[in-house]
């Protein structure tokens, strides 16, 4: 009878250690997903800092390629900074993104989809999800799509 205590104790002491390893396991992933994409962000700013002090604007990116009015893709910091940095130059149409219901002022916000008539481009601002916003995006635009951080690598 007392095996079958200390028998059952043990299981549960076992199952505890198991589940809860489980858990803490899970959160430290979504951790380090996190601190990753903050680490993507940072570079981002940096490349942008140095892209501008070495005599490069991203107004002058935009108008030497013909794209006076564009869409800004994702409602991330990044787009807070881009339409900080831009829109006093450059006619930014709308904000896509999933959530529509963000706030940039003046700008619409859209669902993903159609961009806005006259738009020349539509500049992605979400980290890691170029290449899958693209693919989406593409379905119903015939528009150049660029990468933020691909206009900083030049």
């Amino acid at each position: 009878m007392i095996w079958i205590m200390i028998f059952g104790i043990l299981i549960s002491f076992i199952g505890g250690l198991y589940c809860g390893g489980r858990i803490v396991a899970k959160d430290i992933n979504v951790r380090l997903k996190q601190l990753s994409k903050l680490r993507q962000m940072n570079s981002i700013y940096e490349d942008w800092i140095k892209y501008e002090n070495t005599g490069n604007s991203l107004i002058n990116y935009f108008k030497h390629n013909g794209y006076n009015s564009i869409v800004i893709y994702g409602g991330t910091a990044i787009a807070e900074c881009l339409v900080g940095r831009l829109q006093d130059d450059i006619n930014i149409l709308a904000i896509m993104d999933r959530d529509d219901s963000l706030d940039f002022g003046v700008i619409p916000t859209l669902k993903p989809g159609a961009a806005p008539a006259g738009a020349e481009c539509i500049v992605v601002t979400t980290i890691g999800q170029f290449q899958n916003i693209k693919k989406d995006l593409e379905k119903s635009n015939n528009i150049p799509m660029i990468y933020i951080e691909d206009i900083l690598k030049y």
